[in-house]
């Protein structure tokens, strides 16, 4: 979660710095060519594209359990389809990893009958 913040505020950095270079072309805007003009017009398309990859949003796992907890995974994906994978394969981990402990000491780590589940969700980045 803390990632996340520090791009959000990152984020905010870079629009207000977006901004600033705005209103200083603005005003040098009255002296400049045609040619000047198409460059800057330019670097700003180029700075609006760079804020809506940004903005873009973003995917989160969370699962679920048997008896009714859901944890929200730490990690954020760029598409659905890389939190779905990455889903799938922790769903079997977490079962692989249960064995594991039973087999290891089963006085300690009784076989639960716990299923585990996920579903995965869009935030905005």
């Amino acid at each position: 979660m803390q990632v996340f913040l520090l791009t959000k505020v990152r984020d905010v950095l870079f629009l207000a710095y977006v901004r600033t270079q705005i209103a200083q072309v603005r005003i040098t805007l009255e002296n400049k060519s045609k040619a000047d003009l198409l460059i800057l017009l330019a670097i700003n398309k180029n700075i609006l594209d760079h804020i809506n990859e940004r903005m873009k949003s973003v995917y989160k796992v969370i699962f679920t359990f048997s008896d009714g907890r859901e944890e929200e995974d730490d990690e954020i994906f760029e598409t659905e389809e890389e939190a779905n994978d990455y889903g799938l394969e922790s769903c079997g981990n977490i079962v692989v990893g249960r064995e594991i402990l039973h087999m290891s000491n089963p006085g300690d780590y009784p076989l639960e009958d716990t299923d585990v589940d996920f579903y995965v969700v869009e935030v905005e980045g």
